[in-house]
């Protein structure tokens, strides 16, 4: 599948931080329609860049057009509202 695990590991070990933050995010709304965009935004990117031979340059470059989403999945939590 993969010719070198070594992007997928750089990739996943730089965005963990954002990437728990926005998956726990994503998972948790109750908004249909905005955990579908924000899914269908951030998923195929991620993926189509584990396999690009070039993530060892820079590994938040290629994925920088998903970090704002993640956060935004982070952020649109409806349990922020509980807290006082």
């Amino acid at each position: 599948m993969f010719t070198s695990w070594r992007h997928v590991k750089l990739l996943a070990g730089a965005n963990f931080a954002v990437w728990a933050m926005g998956l726990t995010g994503i998972i948790l709304l109750k908004d249909r329609r905005l955990r579908n965009f924000l899914t269908l935004w951030c998923v195929p990117v991620i993926l189509f860049f584990y396999g690009y031979s070039h993530t060892f340059c820079d590994a938040r470059r290629f994925i920088i057009s998903t970090l704002p989403l993640m956060f935004a999945g982070f952020t649109a939590l409806e349990g922020w509202r509980e807290l006082s």
